[in-house]
């Protein structure tokens, strides 16, 4: 499991000028389930991933329990899902999702930042942890979640 820290300025601009020197490059056939309770939001999200090459949002869910039920359905490569929703909350429903759909990445965006709970996270599969106040890094923190080698080669861990 890798664990990304995107609070280190030179490493996430290493990140991205590595991605720029790469061309962007697009992974090709990428499937994001988006679970958020905020509508706008995933509207949003749904919009931006959409226009990234090779990515496609192939669901959407407003709580924990649907994100289960949807990672089991659509067996997406990628979920990006919010930690704080009503019925089930986001590392409760990881920890589901690590079952239902075991090659699925989860990434959790989320307004919330602390230690313990980035750990509660990581503990429940989460394979990276992005707070909504960094979101402008989202394509670097993706890229390096699916991409094996990548939070390696960059000395992200």
């Amino acid at each position: 499991m890798r664990v990304l820290t995107w609070t280190n300025k030179s490493k996430t601009t290493k990140a991205l000028s590595y991605l720029s020197r790469a061309g962007g490059r697009a992974m090709q056939r990428l499937r994001i389930l988006i679970v958020d309770d905020n509508n706008d939001f995933r509207k949003a999200l749904r919009m931006f991933l959409n226009k990234q090459p090779g990515w496609k949002v192939v669901g959407e869910g407003t709580n924990g329990r649907e994100a289960i039920d949807e990672a089991e359905r659509l067996k997406p490569d990628l979920t990006i899902m919010d930690v704080n929703m009503p019925e089930l909350n986001g590392i409760e429903a990881a920890r589901e999702i690590k079952k239902a759909a075991p090659d699925c990445s989860i990434l959790v965006l989320t307004e919330h930042n602390s230690v313990p709970l980035v750990c509660e996270a990581l503990e429940a599969g989460v394979h990276a942890f992005l707070p909504k106040a960094e979101i402008r890094h989202l394509l670097a923190t993706v890229r390096a979640t699916i991409e094996p080698d990548l939070a390696t080669r960059l000395g992200v861990r």
